[in-house]
């Protein structure tokens, strides 16, 4: 058998079990039709995640900055390092 052959021969089959499954499933409502095209609809899981990371901007935004904290001490000649930690 050609290699194309072989391919196309496994062809059918996998359409049969897909007919099969689609048969034996009940068919969707309207409801549940568009609950599912709402779910996995890449367009509109992408909207979501856009809407998603507004609203933690939106959050970030009104949120207070970290308090910070700071030291600093200049050596004046004469000082010869007293009150430095670790002399």
């Amino acid at each position: 058998m050609a290699p194309a052959a072989i391919l196309l021969h496994g062809v059918p089959g996998s359409a049969q079990a897909q007919i099969a499954a689609a048969a034996a499933s009940p068919p969707l409502t309207l409801a549940e039709a568009v609950a599912t095209a709402v779910r996995v609809s890449p367009d509109i899981v992408a909207a979501r995640e856009a809407l998603a990371a507004a609203r933690g901007r939106e959050r970030q935004a009104g949120a207070r900055a970290n308090p910070s904290v700071s030291y600093s001490r200049e050596r004046i000649s004469g000082d010869r390092g007293r009150g430095v930690v670790g002399r």
